[in-house]
């Protein structure tokens, strides 16, 4: 935290779990301003961090369905948190009261901004110079191309920070015109490329920090409910109020609807945290009550789905891949590969959604 605190350009490249949201807003100055760019599936998660550690700053969600979107400039000890997709372009974003100087810019999962070609990276690449402090988020190596690291660097203002220039970037990675175009980079940068990282870099391992943190962590995402269901919520939950006074509870098949369909809604927000422990090959065990999410990773390479329909050998067979390493994740009904199991080799454990009962969960 003061590490982050001390530098106006940082990257933050802490392993998954270690607590990178928490840091971050630990570092924020007293009436910080502060402008969060996210995926659009953590913006509640970042909502709720700000209350649980930051609760002299509030937070304000931007939905992408308001007409205006171009109001995310925060006020005085305020949080404004947005998704990628939404920002703006910067040329049209006017704070009202006070300099950009006084911003903090951070940007969760910021290896989505590697590609200079993409949208995003242009209005990260036209806020960032104007923000007095530009912080990205990340813990995804860049396992791709060179090119990936400066496009990051030079999207939040820090390529100069670290290597000077572009020719000095491509001395430290050996990178030439290539014969077909575009570049070509040596398999091994210089020795001097960590050196010149850590200048803007900070970055810790799990096992760096293992003494300090928790036997078990818990961790809630929030997953915006949109559509019909959103009525159909209102009517359950109006009729448990009123259920409640007469001793009388709303109809199962209604219940179990409404279950099934968040089960699904949560769908997407659920691939896109698979993703994200697949680019840092971290093993991963999935649980839902319902088919439907687990069959839909069950459709991605390197995964194993067990449900009630799955043969006792299949059952096996998947376990002992997933212990192998051989799988990148394992998913499952809670009814089905809740107990009798042993898939120690992931450390972490994702529920989609929960049994009635709470027991088998």
């Amino acid at each position: 935290v003061r590490w982050l605190a001390e530098h106006p350009r940082a990257l933050m490249g802490d392993d998954m779990g270690l607590g990178k949201t928490a840091q971050t807003l630990w570092a924020l100055p007293e009436g910080a301003r502060c402008l969060v760019v996210a995926p659009a599936s953590l913006k509640l998660t970042w909502s709720t961090e700000v209350a649980k550690w930051r609760p002299d700053l509030t937070a304000r969600v931007v939905d992408g369905r308001q007409r205006d979107c171009t109001n995310i400039t925060p006020a005085e000890g305020e949080v404004v948190v947005v998704n990628y997709d939404i920002l703006p372009p910067a040329k049209t974003l006017v704070l009202d009261n006070g300099d950009w100087a006084e911003v903090t810019l951070v940007t969760d999962e910021a290896h989505n901004v590697k590609s200079y070609k993409a949208a995003r990276s242009k209005k990260i690449k036209a806020l960032a110079p104007r923000c007095g402090r530009v912080w990205a988020i990340t813990g995804t190596p860049l396992l791709g191309r060179p090119l990936d690291l400066w496009g990051v660097l030079s999207a939040h203002d820090m390529s100069s920070d670290v290597f000077g220039g572009w020719h000095r970037f491509l001395g430290v990675f050996g990178g030439r015109k290539g014969r077909w175009g575009g570049y070509e980079f040596d398999r091994t940068p210089k020795p001097e490329a960590p050196t010149l990282m850590r200048r803007i870099m900070i970055r810790r391992k799990k096992e760096d920090v293992w003494s300090d943190m928790p036997s078990r962590r818990y961790e809630l995402r929030h997953v915006p409910v949109e559509g019909e269901l959103v009525h159909l919520m209102d009517a359950i939950y109006d009729g448990v109020e009123e259920g409640l006074l007469k001793g009388l509870l709303p109809e199962f098949d209604e219940m179990s609807t409404v279950r099934a369909d968040l089960a699904r809604q949560r769908i997407p927000a659920l691939v896109e945290l698979v993703q994200s422990y697949e680019e840092v090959e971290e093993p991963i065990v999935v649980f839902s009550a319902y088919r439907e999410p687990v069959l839909e990773l069950g459709r991605r390479e390197g995964w194993a789905v067990i449900t009630g329909s799955t043969p006792q050998a299949d059952r096996q067979a998947a376990v002992e891949a997933f212990q192998r390493g051989d799988l990148k994740g394992i998913a499952g009904t809670i009814a089905a590969m809740g107990v009798g199991l042993t898939l120690t080799r992931a450390s972490t454990m994702v529920f989609n959604d929960l049994d009635w009962t709470p027991a088998l969960n």
